[in-house]
């Protein structure tokens, strides 16, 4: 669970960071004005990512671990081809938002993952400890 911490302390403060001064995080990188005029937008769509991405950290780690390589390859299609193109199609043309659309859809597209890893975790908790406990037996820790 130390894990878990850590990546929500660094999601913390990476979204502080970024709601708090986008456009001089933005303004590292360039100093054009059209796109420092998009760095609130797309500063707070980034804070979802740190966020997803702390969820989504200790599930996958818990799944590699045991490993069970069909639930990383589920969670993989469903993070890099249907929930990634499904959810950038939606929102930049469906719903019409754009450039910002296509980073909502890939922000989003993290709960493929999140959603198959975590539910294994959650239904096959007691499983996953036992499997942790006979690798480290015969590790000798």
């Amino acid at each position: 669970m130390a894990m878990k911490r850590i990546a929500f302390l660094c999601a913390c403060l990476l979204s502080a960071c970024s709601l708090l001064f986008p456009n001089a995080m933005f303004g590292l990188f360039s100093t054009d004005s059209a796109v420092l005029a998009y760095a609130r937008v797309f500063m707070r769509i980034a804070c979802l990512i740190y966020i997803f991405g702390a969820i989504m950290c200790p599930f996958e780690a818990v799944v590699t671990g045991t490993g069970n390589s069909f639930l990383g390859f589920l969670g993989g299609i469903l993070d890099g081809v249907v929930f990634r193109l499904g959810f950038s199609f939606l929102f930049a043309r469906v719903l019409d938002m754009g450039v910002a659309g296509f980073m909502l859809g890939d922000a989003m597209a993290r709960l493929g993952p999140i959603t198959v890893s975590g539910s294994y975790y959650l239904n096959f908790k007691d499983e996953v400890g036992k499997t942790t406990k006979v690798k480290q037996t015969f590790r000798g820790i």
